[in-house]
């Protein structure tokens, strides 16, 4: 994943673990030393079909990614040649050469960026990071809101669109069915997983409707860690590491 020039010995690279897709494409990132919404980055796009190797797009500070058809949301400090600070940004793929465009803007001052993911039902929920704190926070965004903002070019406000209530820091989201799963808890210390419901608003410009928290799974003690969050279809995957070692669980929707 790493583009040509940073193979070389003696440059630093920071993977930014996430793999997206967008129904054809894989998208993989990595960040150089740096601070702030300019640090440098790239992000690697592979055409499994093509097979003519990787494209890769430059994306500052680019923390996590997700996808739908065609287009691949970074959440970072740019794509390409649109860099306007922290937010989201849009890699239309549809043709090449690939379309970058600012869809959802931050908070003039933030920490940093924050946490994606798309439910099931295309709601997408996007964060950042506090300022002095660091804790995150995350909000909600329609399908028809998004797509609006990739073709006008005009950033989404997420903190106009409803907020996610955690009620504490997160350190990891997933989809999960029509809805978002999160880790809650600090970094090392995570308290529980829990669902969050993201229902369509009537219409596709009226905000969507974010459900009241739902824990999946709590964490029994100290020991219990939780290493990873992701989705398989309409369930969710947790990497749970304990004294009876590392292993993935799936976690089902009740009927």
């Amino acid at each position: 994943m790493l583009a040509p020039a940073d193979r070389a010995v003696g440059v630093t690279t920071f993977p930014s673990y996430f793999l997206a897709y967008d129904g054809t494409r894989l998208l993989a990132g990595y960040t150089k030393n740096g601070t702030g919404a300019t640090a440098p980055g790239s992000v690697a796009v592979l055409d499994p079909a093509t097979r003519d190797g990787a494209t890769y797009v430059s994306a500052p500070s680019n923390y996590t990614a997700v996808g739908i058809t065609d287009t691949f949301f970074i959440n970072g400090g740019g794509v390409d040649t649109v860099a306007d600070g922290f937010g989201v940004y849009a890699l239309v793929t549809s043709a090449k050469p690939y379309t970058a465009v600012k869809v959802v803007s931050f908070p003039a001052q933030v920490g940093g960026s924050g946490f994606s993911a798309v439910a099931d039902n295309g709601i997408a929920v996007f964060g950042y990071s506090e300022t002095g704190t660091y804790v995150n926070v995350a909000h909600a965004v329609s399908p028809a809101k998004l797509s609006a903002a990739v073709s006008s070019r005009t950033p989404v406000v997420l903190t106009a669109e409803p907020q996610v209530a955690v009620g504490s820091d997160f350190t990891a989201a997933s989809a999960f069915g029509s809805g978002v799963a999160v880790v809650r808890g600090p970094y090392g210390a995570a308290t529980d997983v829990s669902r969050f419901s993201l229902t369509p608003g009537l219409t596709g410009d009226q905000p969507v409707s974010v459900g009241a928290r739902e824990p999946v799974l709590t964490v029994a003690d100290a020991c219990t860690s939780v290493d990873l969050l992701s989705s398989l279809g309409s369930d969710l995957l947790v990497v749970v590491k304990d004294s009876n070692g590392r292993r993935i669980v799936r976690i089902r929707q009740g009927p």
